[in-house]
């Protein structure tokens, strides 16, 4: 359903970001984001990815990774296995789960937790 917020979610060790990618850029063909997924990234280590379309055939895109930084490759195979275990593992729909800021942490779903001023949430698949 959204891979982005699976791959927030994922306790991986990478930091994930939306990124806004400009029609210059679109048009030399540097980066061109998922329809689907657009504007996903993931970075660590110095180094970020991209998750982009890319033609597969005349009338069909698949995902691709655009990598910058000195650690890409590394970073690459990285994302790589998380949308290799998103393919596999498909989850229907995240379960998100209010409850009050004072709420504390032995009371709360399993999941990640996203902590807000007057609101806790927890995010699990």
């Amino acid at each position: 359903m959204s891979l982005d917020l699976w791959l927030a979610t994922m306790n991986s060790g990478l930091s994930f970001g939306r990124l806004s990618i400009g029609s210059s850029a679109r048009a030399l063909g540097l980066a061109d984001p998922a329809l689907r997924w657009a504007g996903a990234g993931l970075y660590g280590g110095g180094a970020l990815v991209c998750v982009t379309a890319r033609p597969a055939c005349e009338d069909a895109n698949e995902v691709g990774l655009i990598a910058r930084g000195p650690d890409r490759s590394k970073l690459i195979g990285q994302v790589n296995d998380l949308l290799r275990r998103w393919s596999q593992e498909r989850p229907e729909r995240p379960v998100v789960t209010g409850y009050p800021a004072a709420t504390p942490d032995d009371r709360l779903a399993a999941g990640v937790h996203v902590n807000r001023p007057e609101t806790r949430l927890t995010i699990g698949w």
